[in-house]
């Protein structure tokens, strides 16, 4: 009798939690826009790792990106942002936790899409932490994209500058990852 309670019980916790982590397949997008706007900075990198879990439809997920791996498509621009503003030397990644995102029943066995989910977390970025909040979406193959906006001067970084154009001080960010049940 205790075997099969042990068993009975070891079947519900597994069944109440999933795990899910990042493929290979995706990308982290960052959009700046000058002052004055004739001005566009789009970067991109590589996929985040990620591990995201899920316990009675709550989800925690934590996301860390590598930002040696940021391009803009000019060298110079990216030493720039690189050594100058976000001092990778000192700071070579970008997390991001969320500790606030609720999904439907089920999500995890059966595909469904799930549009604009808000979300809350906690970005780590240039040796600083500060709240982010956010957008979640989710389609049947299980593709995963979140947006979200971030203050330069929340983080400690000084706003870019050149020729008298500078850089907005808001920077919205995107990701877009393949998810992977563990």
């Amino acid at each position: 009798m205790k075997t099969i309670l042990l068993l009975l019980a070891i079947f519900l916790i597994s069944s109440a939690h999933a795990a899910f982590h990042s493929t290979k397949v995706g990308q982290t997008i960052f959009e700046a826009v000058g002052k004055p706007a004739m001005i566009k900075i789009k970067g991109e990198a590589p996929v985040p790792t990620t591990i995201m879990k899920t316990e009675n439809n709550k989800v925690s997920l934590e996301s860390t990106l590598d930002l040696n791996l940021l391009k803009t498509g000019i060298d110079l621009r990216d030493e720039h942002m690189k050594e100058k503003y976000l001092e990778t030397g000192k700071h070579p990644q970008a997390k991001l936790v969320i500790t606030s995102l609720d999904l439907p029943a089920n999500w995890e066995d059966s595909p469904i899409a799930i549009k604009d989910q808000p979300f809350k977390g906690t970005l780590h970025l240039h040796g600083k932490e500060a709240p982010v909040e956010g957008i979640f979406s989710l389609n049947e193959k299980r593709e995963a994209t979140s947006e979200f906006k971030i203050k330069l001067t929340d983080f400690g970084i000084e706003i870019p500058e050149y020729m008298g154009i500078k850089v907005a001080e808001t920077v919205t960010i995107k990701t877009q990852i393949q998810l992977e049940k563990k």
